[in-house]
């Protein structure tokens, strides 16, 4: 069954997708941040640290497995409709666990959220990570709408520039982590 919604442009879905993703990352820092000001900071030092070193090991002996595209169209996009079904998808996506947890610099944040003991510092941190994960759509879906590129070729176009986009990335973390952690104290 196909629906027709006029008022789901490419652009809200994005902007749904990126306030999904930054309330998605905004609640689970949230949750953690105040389950570590339960915790001492010795020991929240001595748990980011073992952390630390199993995702070292595990990235050493885990291969990665490889990208593939996946086309088929969402039941729960059919039955709950594109803007709804954009927040909740950039809620998991904020959130990182669905989808990065091979990736080892997204245990940063996790790890950041944990030593910062403090739920407002780790809703800011994974809010803010949950909703830049996701705002390239709507940058892509700004540049679509206003007829700048077709949605056909985007991928391709971000493929080939992935190198780029990548090492910028970890230098924009790198600086973001340096400051939250000069922020609550911890640098």
């Amino acid at each position: 069954m196909h629906r027709t919604y006029r008022s789901s442009t490419p652009l809200r879905k994005a902007n749904a997708s990126v306030a999904g993703g930054a309330f998605g990352g905004a609640a689970t820092g949230a949750a953690l941040g105040f389950l570590a000001s339960t915790v001492p900071a010795r020991p929240r030092a001595a748990v980011a640290t073992i952390t630390l070193l199993s995702v070292a090991a595990g990235m050493a002996f885990l291969f990665h497995r490889p990208w593939q595209r996946n086309t088929e169209t969402s039941q729960l996009l059919l039955e709950k409709g594109p803007l709804r079904w954009a927040f909740l998808n950039g809620a998991l996506l904020g959130v990182g666990f669905t989808s990065r947890i091979g990736f080892w610099l997204w245990y940063v944040i996790p790890i950041t959220v944990w030593m910062s003991g403090s739920a407002i510092a780790g809703m800011a941190v994974w809010g803010l990570y949950g909703g830049a994960r996701l705002l390239a759509s709507g940058v892509v879906a700004l540049h679509i709408s206003r007829g700048g590129v077709q949605p056909d070729v985007v991928g391709d176009r971000l493929l080939a520039i992935k190198p780029i986009l990548m090492s910028r990335l970890g230098a924009a973390t790198v600086a973001l982590v340096t400051a939250l952690f000069a922020i609550v104290g911890l640098g």
